[in-house]
């Protein structure tokens, strides 16, 4: 598949976790090496499940119930020291479902904390 996208693609998206997302890059980084194409030349995003708590137990709840899918549960400040690690695998675009930030008012301030604790 990464060979197609290395071929074909100006973006690639891919559901993982900063490691997980680093490994698959690398091998596509290799798999426009191998055709000459500058690795650089596509986008990279990714996206996660976000829950806000500070309740361990709900944060545990919360990724046990994700299915081995990519998600996180803790704190905004947590949540900002991920986003650097994703940054750091050479994610360009993090894409954040709100599904779990509550509704209305609740996912408005879930909106703020993450984003005021990425700008810290």
């Amino acid at each position: 598949m990464l060979r197609l996208v290395a071929r074909h693609a100006d973006m690639w998206n891919m559901w993982a976790m900063p490691s997980k997302f680093a490994e698959r890059s690398a091998v596509l980084d290799q798999a426009c090496d191998d055709i000459g194409r500058n690795p650089a030349t596509i986008r990279r995003s990714t996206q996660a499940l976000v829950c806000l708590t500070d309740s361990e137990s709900e944060a545990r709840s919360f990724t046990d119930a994700a299915g081995g899918r990519a998600a996180f549960a803790g704190t905004a400040k947590q949540f900002a020291d991920l986003a650097a690690q994703w940054r750091d695998a050479g994610v360009d675009e993090l894409v954040i479902p709100d599904w779990h930030l509550g509704t209305g008012a609740q996912r408005a301030e879930s909106i703020e904390a993450i984003t005021a604790a990425l700008k810290a």
